[in-house]
């Protein structure tokens, strides 16, 4: 098409009109206008303006657009910004569902406060919590109350699960957020359709600074997909409470292959489990704390095995698990130890000093090098 044409502004608002009179929704409008007279000849926010002046009836091609009263979504960016950063959390969260500018701009403007986010659902219940300030999602027949400190607002056939998501999912999608924590919970009375929804979610959103996840009920059927959301480069810190939805203790092989856990430095597992983990899937890490279904003398020589025989990151190591025979457990770093309910005692390799802790409930080796400033805290 003729550049002098894509020059003359009634005859790109004449192609607007035409599309409006046919009625299409406007993005499939939009789609069409792009198609024929090309990507850049107006961008979706004037196409939008005019759309929706013809759509109400208005078809003047030659009304000047700067005759409008300017809108707070129309002042240059900086001094928006400055504006908007006077408002408290409660309004930034308000303001940016007004227009699609704001809903850009307002995260932005939050993005360096809020360094931890966490999502917490019951059956009835949704909370969002960005670093210090908790949102609260609460359904009521025919419809769901928003809440946040003394302000609450009822949203008439709202769903709690679809706002909160919309709500995280919108701030989670702010480019210059730099998140560092962020975690799940699920309680016991949370429908597999709900947890699923959650996990889609976080799939869904990009993570480019994360280090610590934290995971709070959830199912062991759950860990690979909800883990594998995140950027394996940036992850360090894995912390998962686990539900025991079924009778297998065992992991799945799936989530000792993933890239997150291979990368992790930290690996914390607790809650109503007892798993069976191979120690050569343990072994990459600097500190962890796993219950075990049983911990035997065999395994307590895969440990020693391995601190002899190959060079390790690791720090500290616990094991939860019933151990029978806790001086048995010790003789296999110590043939001559003599010990108690508690058995403590110093292990040697030729290139590291290792404690070791024996008793009838945890098995713990801690590095002792002096080289080691910081000990991890588990």
């Amino acid at each position: 098409m003729a550049e002098s044409v894509l020059e003359n502004p009634i005859f790109i608002r004449s192609c607007i009109l035409y599309e409006v009179l046919h009625r299409k929704p406007i993005r499939e409008s939009y789609k069409n206008f792009c198609e024929k007279l090309g990507d850049d000849v107006m961008d979706y926010i004037d196409f939008e303006f005019w759309f929706y002046r013809f759509y109400e009836g208005n078809h003047d091609l030659n009304y000047d657009q700067k005759l409008e009263p300017k809108n707070l979504s129309d002042m240059p960016i900086k001094i928006l910004q400055r504006i908007l950063n006077e408002l408290c959390f409660r309004d930034k969260m308000v303001l940016q569902k007004v227009c699609r500018i704001l809903r850009k701009v307002v995260p932005e403007i939050d993005a360096v406060a809020h360094s931890a986010v966490s999502f917490r659902m019951c059956r009835d219940w949704a909370f969002l919590e960005f670093s210090k300030h908790e949102i609260v999602y609460r359904e009521f027949e025919g419809g769901c109350i928003v809440k946040y400190e003394d302000y609450a607002k009822s949203v008439i056939g709202g769903n709690q699960l679809e706002l909160a998501l919309n709500d995280f999912s919108n701030f989670l999608k702010c480019p210059k957020l730099h998140l560092k924590i962020f975690g799940v919970t699920f309680s016991s009375a949370v429908g597999e359709e709900a947890r699923q929804k959650v996990i889609e979610t976080v799939g869904t959103l990009k993570w480019p600074n994360l280090k610590t996840v934290f995971f709070n009920g959830i199912h062991q059927s759950e860990i690979k997909p909800m883990i594998a959301c995140f950027n394996s480069e940036t992850i360090e810190h894995i912390i998962l409470d686990v539900s025991r939805d079924s009778s297998d203790f065992e992991l799945n092989a799936d989530v000792y292959e993933s890239a997150q856990w291979k990368h992790a430095k930290i690996i914390q597992i607790c809650g109503d489990c007892e798993l069976l983990i191979p120690f050569a899937n343990l072994a990459h890490l600097v500190a962890f704390e796993i219950p075990l279904q049983s911990f035997t003398k065999e395994y307590a020589l895969e440990i020693k095995q391995h601190l002899d025989n190959f060079p390790t990151n690791l720090q500290k190591a616990i094991f939860r698990s019933l151990i029978t025979d806790p001086i048995e457990i010790a003789r296999v770093f110590d043939p001559d130890h003599e010990g108690d309910a508690v058995n403590i005692l110093e292990y040697n390799t030729t290139s590291s000093r290792f404690v070791i802790q024996c008793e009838a409930y945890k098995f713990a080796v801690e590095k002792r090098d002096d080289s080691v400033e910081d000990q991890p805290t588990l």
